[in-house]
């Protein structure tokens, strides 16, 4: 493994409750759904990672990041000498926000109650369970 610092991603956990359902996104070539994502700059804030990825694909910015509200995840890929640090935030978007994704990017609403969900989704929903219910008390 290298000594390189491992790089930093934020992706955002944007579900709708009626009915319940999730964003992900697909960037031509990787083959796998995901959550929108972006990779964090140098002496750049997490929220402006967020909005400046949010537009580069999706041609929309989120209307709330909720950075209370973060599940970090911890991928090392010693093949690819890869390291990766992923912080989840719970983001919302503008009221009837129409998506224009960039070309290569797909975009689709999955829904949870569904056998047919990724099952990464069902485990990081499960994970952000808890602080969904913090965030709703704190109300």
């Amino acid at each position: 493994m290298s000594k390189q610092s491992p790089r930093v991603l934020v992706a955002a956990i944007i579900s709708e409750p009626d009915p319940p359902r999730v964003l992900l996104t697909k960037h031509e070539g990787h083959g796998r759904w995901h959550f929108p994502d972006g990779e964090v700059g140098s002496r750049e804030r997490l929220a402006a990672a967020m909005h400046r990825s949010f537009q580069r694909d999706l041609g929309v910015g989120p209307a709330k990041i909720d950075e209370r509200a973060c599940l970090p995840t911890d991928t090392i890929n010693f093949s690819k000498d890869l390291h990766l640090v992923t912080l989840h935030l719970i983001v919302s978007l503008p009221s009837g926000a129409q998506f224009m994704p960039r070309s290569g990017i797909e975009f689709a609403w999955f829904p949870l109650d569904s056998h047919k969900d990724p099952s990464f989704v069902r485990k990081a929903l499960a994970s952000t369970y808890d602080i969904f219910c913090r965030l709703d008390a704190d109300k």
